[in-house]
Parts: structure tokens; sequence; C-alpha cells
């Protein structure tokens, strides 16, 4: 399966919830693309997709203003690299 070189932006969201995540998805293929675009609906899904598929993904800022603390914590347990930064 060939893999894209350039990376695409993904907008995801907290399961029902309208704030939404943008993340830059490096190395996947046409089909990690769609399955991500069908279940941009929930983020954690898509995270999880992504580590357990080796497609390397960062946070893009700005995040959304109306994340809330709990959502923002979630987000530095996933992107720990972010909460570093």
């Amino acid at each position: 399966m060939a893999m894209e070189s350039q990376p695409v932006v993904l907008t995801a969201s907290f399961r029902d919830s309208p704030q939404t995540v943008r993340m830059l998805c490096y190395g996947r293929s046409s089909f990690d693309h769609t399955w991500l675009q069908r279940r941009r609906d929930d983020l954690e899904v898509c995270v999880a997709y992504m580590h357990e598929h080796s497609v390397a993904c960062v946070l893009v800022e700005p995040l959304d203003s109306g994340l809330t603390p709990r959502q923002r914590s979630r987000l530095a347990e996933l992107f720990p690299a972010a909460r570093a930064a």
C-alpha cells in the first residue's frame, strides 16, 4: 500500500462534542485516510488508530478556544510531546 509523503490535516471532534482538534497526519495510506475521515467524529478513536498503524500525527495550533479543561487535559495525555513543548 503506497504511503503519502505530504501531510494531511485531519479535523476531528471529541465524541458527542462540537469542539474540534486539527492534526497533521504523516505517512498514511489512502486506506488510512478514508478510515480516519469516516471516524473523525471521535478524536480518541482516530488517535488510537494512528498510534496502532504507525501514522505519525501532531496537533495543529491554535487549539479550539472552546475546549474544556477536561478536553485539554485529555489532549495532553494523547499528545505528550505537545505538553513538553
